[in-house]
Order: C-alpha cells, then structure tokens, then sequence
C-alpha cells in the first residue's frame, strides 16, 4: 500500500509493515516540531544532482532537527539472515568522534553486522519501512551479553540513546537505505516526539528515494568474490599494496589486477574513492 504525505506531498512505502507512524502517533508532533523537518528535506532534495553532498548535508540536518550528536547515513546491500552484508556507501557526521570512525570501521572489516542489536534485528525483519530505538534492543540480560561488544563501544563513545531507520529497497528487498542518529550521555533521553520525528523522517525519505529526490543505486550489485573481499577488507585496514601481496603470497602484478577489478566494481578510480565511498 501506498500512502500520500500530507505533509510533503510525497509517496510513502507502508508495505504491510507495522512500525509505521500512525494516526495517535502523529499527533505528538505540531508544526513547530515538524517545519524543521520539512525545511530541511526540502534543502537535501535541492542537491539531488550532488549525491555526496547531499548525504553529507542530510545526516547532519537529521542531527539537528532531532538533537543528537552522532549519525551515519548508510546503504547495505544483502541485508538478509545467512548472507554476507555488505556496505555500498556510509556517510558519517561531520567532524566525527575519532572513537566513532574505528567502531564504523571495525564494524565493516572485522565484525559481523549480527554483534549491533540494530543491524542483527533488521536483518531478520522483513518490514519495508523500520524503526529501532536502542533501550528496548538491550533491555535484558541475555541481549546486553549478545551485544557486549556494540555496548562497550557506545560506553567508550559516551551514547546515551539512539534510533536507527531503514528503507528495504532493490530487488526483493535486499538492500537497505537509512540513518542511525545517537544521543551523548550529556544528554537526556531520547522523547516519544523525537521518535515520532524520526518515523515521520524515514517516511518521507522513501517517498523521496522512490521519486528520486535522494539519489540512492538501487541496483543490487553481485557478490565479490573471496579473493576481492580480501582485497577490500584489507584495503579498509589501511595496508599498502606491497604488504598485502606478501600476506596473499601473489605478485604485486596480480595484486594490481585485483584492485582495478575492484576500482570498476565500485565504479571509483583510486584507493581514495575506494575509502570514502564506506567512511568518511
């Protein structure tokens, strides 16, 4: 089903799905509330023809209309249980905590997305528009043990609490389109308007997306192959090529190969583009 915005005059996917914003909800915000939103979407579409900028521009208004200080603007592809995830962009909060770049870091190279309750939940849900706030993903004992090591992160980051939006989009689904906002322990909790301002945003970010307002490749791509992923993962470690062929035990020649293919994968044309298309 496809509803119409009332407020930006704009599609929004509801495909079944149940954490949409509902009528009761919606009354928790007034215009005073919902203005800066519209405000500052308004400013996002108006770079469709920028798409760095834009997402750059989108996460840190997102900071601002909803008062939290640590965001991601992120595009996954494979977003299913028993499959590798991988990241196609992430576009970080300007200025970002140093600590927040090696978690985002660590989070693509060397950890599975099922270790963050975010991602381990909305990998196994099948609703096209979602919404996680962290508290209830951590409220028991057993859940704060399974994600012990996101926690420890969030405790060195000082976050207080956090929500996380995701667009299932492509084909069947498999790649997901959303925003992760945090709130530093310095300050309060996260409103029940602030929420409702986070579902109101992700709404009308899917109507956008789906009218290309935001530009966002919906185009699953395929799998790289083992001897690539090394490559990539490596590469996000921040190895040069010399010490990368000597781990791999292949000829710098190959290794070079290995990395155009990969350069023409993500359509980017040097080690750079490579890095900042999963942080910066």
């Amino acid at each position: 089903m496809i509803l119409q915005s009332p407020l930006f005059g704009g599609c929004i996917l509801d495909q079944n799905e149940t954490m949409a914003l509902r009528p009761e909800r919606s009354q928790l915000l007034r215009g005073g509330d919902v203005l800066p939103l519209m405000r500052h979407l308004a400013d996002v579409a108006a770079l469709s023809g920028e798409p760095r900028r834009q997402r750059q521009h989108l996460i840190d208004g997102l900071n601002q209309v909803l008062g939290t200080q640590i965001g991601v603007w992120l595009e996954m592809d494979n977003w299913r249980p028993g499959r590798i995830q991988r990241p196609i962009q992430q576009v970080l909060t300007s200025n970002p905590d140093p600590y927040w770049i090696q978690y985002m870091n660590d989070f693509i190279v060397h950890h599975s997305p099922h270790d963050d309750p975010y991602a381990d939940h909305s990998i196994r849900s099948d609703a096209a528009v979602q919404l996680w706030q962290f508290e209830p993903l951590v409220a028991d004992k057993k859940s704060r043990l399974r994600y012990g090591a996101t926690l420890d992160m969030a405790k060195k980051l000082r976050i207080r609490d956090g929500v996380v939006s995701v667009i299932r989009a492509g084909e069947g689904g498999d790649r997901v389109i959303g925003f992760s906002l945090q709130r530093r322990s310095e300050f309060g909790r996260l409103t029940k308007r602030d929420i409702a301002l986070a579902r109101l945003a992700i709404q009308e970010i899917g109507g956008m997306i789906q009218r290309g307002g935001i530009h966002a490749d919906l185009k699953v791509r395929p799998a790289l192959p083992p001897r690539l992923r090394e490559v990539l993962d490596r590469t996000l470690r921040g190895q040069s090529p010399g010490v990368m062929a000597r781990a791999m035990g292949i000829s710098i020649h190959t290794l070079r190969e290995h990395i155009d293919r990969l350069y023409r994968h993500f359509r980017v044309h040097s080690r750079e583009e490579l890095m900042a298309r999963f942080i910066r």
